[in-house]
């Protein structure tokens, strides 16, 4: 397992868990090797497993979150992006995961203050931007929604999807010519939409 050998890593958790089926760290173990093999429902199994002898760590917590948002249970993955930051509090990926699982629930208010924090820390990440326009595009605030993706646009890393996205609103705001550029761009991209 850290030689990063996952295939045999996996075949030899689960031959430990064969002997020792309360094996709480080979549960643990072998979830995190079958998440980064993405066989997540074998994964999220395993974890459940580890939580229930005991394991109490963010990691597992927050891989558990992962494997949830994956089967779109986000109420799940919330509660188990919450749990995971109670021992990792600064680790970031599941704050995302947090903040996606709200945008997910309605709860576009609360996943838009997350984005906000995130991004205070680390202004220049693009996917964030975008999702904290999308969350303004949810909650009906296009005006903000412009801002954050032209941010985006701006960094060169806006996706042409997102750039007819971006022409659309700027054609609803009455802008022609800013919104004639978008699409001009949209289809130039190596891959136009």
């Amino acid at each position: 397992f850290e030689m990063e050998d996952d295939e045999a890593a996996i075949e030899n958790f689960r031959k430990a868990l064969e002997q020792f089926p309360n094996f709480r760290d080979a549960h643990r173990n072998l979830a995190i090797a079958l998440v980064q093999n993405e066989k997540f429902d074998d994964a999220k199994t395993h974890l459940i497993r580890a939580i229930e002898l005991g394991s109490r760590e963010g990691l597992t917590m927050g891989l558990l979150g992962y494997c949830h948002a994956v089967d779109e249970n986000h109420q799940a993955a919330l509660q188990a992006y919450r749990l995971a930051q109670l021992t990792m509090p600064e680790e970031r990926q599941w704050k995302l995961g947090e903040a996606q699982a709200l945008q997910s629930l309605d709860q576009a208010e609360a996943a838009l203050t997350l984005y906000r924090d995130l991004l205070s820390t680390t202004p220049g990440e693009a996917p964030l931007w975008l999702n904290l326009a999308n969350t303004n595009l949810q909650l009906g605030q296009s005006i903000d929604a412009v801002a954050e993706m032209e941010v985006v646009r701006r960094m060169g890393s806006l996706p042409a999807p997102s750039l007819l996205s971006l022409g659309n609103l700027y054609l609803n705001q009455s802008l022609p010519e800013e919104s004639a550029e978008c699409y001009r761009a949209a289809l130039a991209m190596p891959e136009p939409p």
